[in-house]
C-alpha cells in the first residue's frame, strides 16, 4: 500500500502545480483587491461640486446640480470662485443662478496669474456678472449660457481668452471684452438691452499677455 502511495504522490503534486498555474492566468487582481480590468470610471480624477465654493487647486471640476438663488452669495463676491489656472469646470448642464444682488458675481476668476481656466457646459443668470475671468489668461469659455445678468461675459481684464459657441442674451451688456487680445467664435449675443458686445481697447500688460498665449 504504501509502495502505491508513493508511486502516485509525483502524479498528484504535478496536478495540484497545473491547478495553480491555471488560477493564476485569471483576471489580474489590484493591490487593493478590486479588478485592474473592470470597467473604468469616467469621473475618476474629477471633483463634485453641489454649492458655492473656491477652487484653490489646478484639476477637473463637475457640478452635479443646480445652485439656486446665489446659494448665499455675500455682496461683492463671487459665488464659484477659481483662484488657480490649469483649472476645467463642467457644469454638465447646471445652472448657477444668483438673486439679482449687484455686485455679486456667478463664476469668477480671481487669481491675477491664473491661465488655462476652462468654463464649460453651464448658465448664469441674474447676476452683476455672470461669468468674470478678470486678469486671466489663455482661457476659454464654451457652450454657456448667459441671462439676465448686468454683464453676460466680462473680458475686460483678461487676455488670450477664447469665447466659442456661447449664447449671452438678455443681459445689459452680452459681451464686455477687449479687441484683438480675446477671440469669439459662434457666439450668439442677442437681445441684450444695453449692446450684445462692448469692444474696449487692451492695456500694454493685456498686449502682452496676450503674446504669451
Amino acid at each position: 500500500m504504501r509502495r502505491r502511495v508513493g508511486q502516485w504522490l509525483p502524479v498528484v503534486l504535478l496536478g495540484l502545480l497545473v491547478t495553480i498555474a491555471a488560477g493564476s492566468v485569471g483576471t489580474p487582481v489590484a493591490a487593493d483587491g478590486r479588478s485592474a480590468t473592470g470597467p473604468s470610471d469616467v469621473t475618476s480624477g474629477v471633483t463634485p461640486i453641489d454649492s458655492c465654493t473656491t477652487i484653490s487647486e489646478p484639476g477637473r471640476y463637475a457640478l452635479t446640480e443646480d445652485i439656486e438663488n446665489g446659494g448665499g452669495t455675500l455682496l461683492s463676491r463671487a459665488c464659484i470662485r477659481i483662484d488657480a489656472g490649469d483649472v476645467v469646470l463642467d457644469g454638465d448642464g447646471h445652472r448657477v443662478d444668483g438673486n439679482g444682488v449687484s455686485n455679486t458675481t456667478g463664476i469668477a476668476v480671481t487669481a491675477a496669474d491664473a491661465r488655462n481656466v476652462t468654463v464649460t457646459d453651464l448658465e448664469v443668470r441674474d447676476w452683476h456678472r455672470g461669468i468674470d475671468y478678470r486678469k486671466s489668461t489663455c482661457g476659454r469659455i464654451s457652450t454657456v449660457t448667459a441671462t439676465n445678468n448686468t454683464y453676460g461675459l466680462s473680458l475686460e481684464r483678461a487676455a488670450g481668452i477664447r469665447v466659442a459657441d456661447s449664447e449671452p442674451r438678455r443681459n445689459i451688456v452680452g459681451v464686455e471684452t477687449v479687441r484683438w487680445v480675446n477671440r469669439l467664435s459662434g457666439v450668439q449675443a442677442q437681445r441684450n438691452q444695453g449692446t450684445d458686445v462692448h469692444r474696449g481697447f487692451p492695456s500694454l500688460r493685456q498686449l502682452v499677455a496676450w503674446t504669451r498665449c
